[in-house]
């Protein structure tokens, strides 16, 4: 097949739409209120559907500069990361690609120690994409508020089984000397990967605070 199914959809829905058009076109002419009513329906619904393809297509031209954003933090690079994201949010018109912009400038001001500014940035964020818990975790982590940390990253790791949440988890977890639940978390299979570091950290704190036992 020379048409992917992406395309044939698109198609089928432009077609779908020209159909409406011309039916209600004809219903207006023959006064056919019902029909004309129905034909109107049909068209909004696919004019409504290519006109979201459309968005999300222009919009893809902007996921280089989220890796973009996201190498520019990771090199703290802060006010290059901010111009990137700015520029994102300003033009983006797709809810995918600006949630993931608001979520790189919190991780920016996270990473900066600006929690205020973060917090903000996370309650208008809820209000417009919805709870992400694993960035209110890292936050609290960040403020050095672990029993909060703990709840939301739990969340987080619970919903979506990841490496790097479960090895943030594991440190919250650690720093309230919750051993026995870091191990718990130690035998997920998604922590199966690279389990030593977090067992290192583990046995080093316990022992650290007495609370290490050699077998004998």
């Amino acid at each position: 097949r020379w048409l992917t199914r992406k395309q044939d959809q698109f198609i089928s829905h432009i077609i779908s739409l020209l159909t409406a058009l011309t039916l209600t076109y004809v219903a207006f002419r023959f006064r056919s209120s019902w029909v004309a009513i129905l034909g109107i329906w049909f068209a909004y619904s696919n004019a409504t559907f290519l006109f979201q393809r459309l968005k999300y297509s222009r919009d893809k031209k902007f996921e280089p500069q989220l890796v973009e954003a996201f190498n520019a933090i990771t090199d703290e690079n802060f006010a290059a990361a901010q111009n990137i994201i700015a520029e994102i949010q300003n033009k983006a018109l797709t809810p995918p690609i600006r949630g993931e912009a608001t979520r790189l400038l919190i991780f920016t001001l996270i990473k900066q120690k600006r929690y205020k500014e973060a917090e903000d940035e996370l309650t208008k964020f809820y209000g417009l994409f919805g709870a992400d818990y694993y960035l209110q975790g890292v936050l609290s982590f960040e403020k050095n508020e672990m029993a909060k940390a703990i709840l939301d990253l739990k969340i987080a790791f619970d919903r979506s089984p990841d490496y790097r949440v479960g090895l943030i988890l594991s440190k919250a977890l650690l720093a309230e000397k919750r051993y026995a639940d870091v191990l718990d978390l130690c035998d997920h299979e998604v922590m199966s990967q690279d389990v030593w570091p977090v067992l290192v950290n583990l046995q080093n704190d316990a022992f650290n605070n007495q609370e290490f036992e050699m077998a004998g």
